[in-house]
């Protein structure tokens, strides 16, 4: 048995194992390790969809949930200029808010901005956090929740565990910010964007990832714990493993990455907000510093320097996991269609990442963080 069919085999076993208590149904994954003789593989084990018995292949799609946010990042990153600029340069849509000057877009694509995780739910209106106007190129309507949010925020609001804390100063999870930040950085034409700038063609070909999916093409049915199919689907983008291994070799410099799109990835890679720099005030400590999206995790007692993005869809009934470590040319994607599994996706993604590094201890220890996915 040579060397890449025993990586394959022990990479197999890992998801096998992962799925093994029947939830969730199925996962795919990709993974890369070039740092000596290339490995990489797309797989998929279990069922993606349990009622048609479609099994869980590197083609078939999963929801990316908040791992949507690195693209989003990334479309900010093509545009250097703008990184300090106030938000309220940038809105799609009229709003008279002198705080929203106060913030600024680099801060929400490092969660750095005050804003709470979600729309406050006293504030009423259609579309409640605005991504479904976002990833459907469309303006938030004027009477919209994420419009009234907008014009009403201020960083002092609460619940809100930065309140006490000056702008930037506080890491504090936020959906909101990242929807935000999406129509900042594209403005009306999320999908344009992404397909002219990061997904297209042109760029890494990525064809299988975008908000909206052909109805013909092989997509996985989320699950809750119960074991019910979910019967929403979630305002995110969609990805398979085949693309999801095109995501990770390209931030690891691996294959070819159009000029501009090399340069955004590696500003997106660096450090913009550090454990150290929490507001003494915040309720809610980080464990880890912040790059564009990306939350980077220096190891102890190594060179080793991991970034990692999860998402998870509560309303489509899917998870993922994206984990990487350039200095030794090595990430993972997890794909998979439950939510809150216990081992989460990421167990997964760090055991697999263990062994493509031969590392003798896991990364787990590591990366526990309180926040959100």
């Amino acid at each position: 048995m040579d060397a890449n069919t025993g990586m394959t085999k022990n990479l197999t076993d890992l998801i096998d194992n992962y799925l093994a208590s029947g939830y969730p149904p199925g996962a795919a994954v990709a993974a890369y390790h070039g740092e000596h003789e290339p490995f990489q593989l797309t797989i998929g084990r279990g069922l993606a969809n349990k009622e048609s018995a479609l099994k869980a292949g590197p083609e078939v799609i999963f929801e990316l949930g908040s791992v949507t946010k690195v693209f989003t990042a990334t479309l900010l990153a093509l545009q250097p200029s703008i990184l300090n600029d106030p938000l309220s340069k940038h809105l799609p849509v009229t709003v008279n808010n002198s705080n929203l000057t106060d913030v600024t877009l680099q801060q929400l694509a490092t969660h750095t901005s005050g804003f709470p995780r979600d729309v406050p739910k006293k504030i009423k209106g259609p579309g409640q956090d605005g991504a479904v106007y976002l990833f459907r190129d469309q303006a938030p309507l004027p009477n919209s929740a994420l419009v009234k949010f907008w014009n009403s925020w201020a960083p002092t609001n609460r619940p809100n565990y930065c309140s006490p804390c000056k702008v930037g100063t506080c890491w504090q999870y936020s959906n909101v910010g990242f929807v935000t930040l999406g129509y900042a950085a594209a403005g009306e034409q999320y999908n344009a964007q992404l397909a002219a700038n990061i997904t297209g063609p042109q760029q890494l070909n990525m064809s299988s990832t975008a908000a909206q999916i052909p109805p013909t093409a092989p997509k996985a049915q989320g699950y809750h714990k119960n074991g019910t199919a979910a019967t929403k689907e979630a305002e995110d983008l969609k990805s398979n493993a085949n693309d999801m291994l095109i995501w990770i070799k390209a931030q690891l410099g691996v294959g070819s990455v159009p000029q501009a799109l090399a340069s955004a990835i590696a500003l997106t890679q660096k450090t913009y907000f550090t454990s150290k720099q929490q507001c003494a005030q915040s309720k809610h400590p980080i464990n880890f510093n912040m790059g564009l999206a990306w939350q980077i995790h220096p190891l102890p007692g190594t060179k080793i320097i991991l970034f990692i993005k999860d998402g998870a869809s509560g309303l489509g009934g899917q998870s993922c996991w994206v984990g990487f470590v350039p200095e030794r040319k090595a990430g993972v994607a997890v794909l998979t269609n439950g939510v809150g599994a216990k081992p989460a996706p990421a167990a997964l993604g760090l055991q697999i990442l263990d062994t493509l590094l031969g590392l003798p201890l896991s990364l787990q220890h590591a990366v526990g963080h309180k926040g959100g996915a």
